[in-house]
C-alpha cells in the first residue's frame, strides 16, 4: 500500500541512528521509498511528479549530506521539509475528490502545521546559535518531531481508505 511505503520512508528519514558518525539508516533509502509510494499512488499527477522530483533531489543531496557538506546540508534540509507538505497537499486533494471531508480537513491541517514548523525550524536553525533563539529552535524541533509522528500515524490510519489505494489495485 502506497501510504505505508511513504510512512516507512519518512520514518527512515526521521531516524538518525549513528555509530562512529556512520548513519545506520541512510536517508536515501527512505527517500526512495517515499518516491516509490508516491508514484504508486498517483503517477502522472502534477503534485506527485513534483513531490517525486523533490524526493529524488533530496535523495541525491542526502548522499552528500553523509559527508556533512554545510551548504548541501541546508539545501537538503529544505528539500526534506518540502516533501511532507507536498504529500499532505496531494492527499487532501485525493480525499476531496472522494468527498471524504474529514480526511481532507486533516490533511490540510497537517500540511499547514508541517509547513509552519518546517519553516520555523529551518529559519531558527540558520539564526540561532545561542541564547533565546536556540531555546526556540529546541521547541520548534520538538514540535516538528511530534508533527512528523502524527503525520506518519495518519498515513498509516488512512492507508486503507478507498481514495488512498491506487486505481487498479
Amino acid at each position: 500500500m502506497p501510504l505505508r511505503l511513504i510512512a516507512g520512508g519518512l520514518l527512515m528519514v526521521a531516524l538518525d541512528l549513528r555509530v562512529d558518525g556512520v548513519d545506520l539508516v541512510p536517508d536515501v533509502i527512505g527517500l526512495v521509498l517515499v518516491a516509490v509510494g508516491l508514484r504508486r499512488l498517483g503517477a502522472g499527477d502534477p503534485v506527485v511528479v513534483l513531490a517525486v522530483r523533490v524526493s529524488a533531489v533530496a535523495a541525491v543531496l542526502s548522499l552528500a549530506d553523509l559527508v556533512r557538506v554545510p551548504v548541501v546540508s541546508v539545501v537538503y534540509d529544505v528539500a526534506v521539509a518540502i516533501v511532507p507538505v507536498l504529500i499532505a497537499n496531494y492527499l487532501a486533494i485525493r480525499a476531496a475528490r472522494a468527498v471524504d471531508v474529514p480526511a481532507e480537513r486533516i490533511w490540510l491541517r497537517l500540511r499547514d502545521v508541517v509547513l509552519i514548523l518546517g519553516a520555523a525550524t529551518l529559519g531558527l536553525g540558520v539564526l540561532a546559535r545561542s541564547g533565546p533563539l536556540a531555546q526556540l529552535l529546541f521547541v520548534a524541533l520538538l514540535a516538528s518531531v511530534v508533527a512528523i509522528v502524527v503525520f506518519m500515524v495518519t498515513l498509516l490510519q488512512h492507508a486503507r481508505r478507498p481514495w488512498a489505494v491506487p486505481s487498479g489495485a
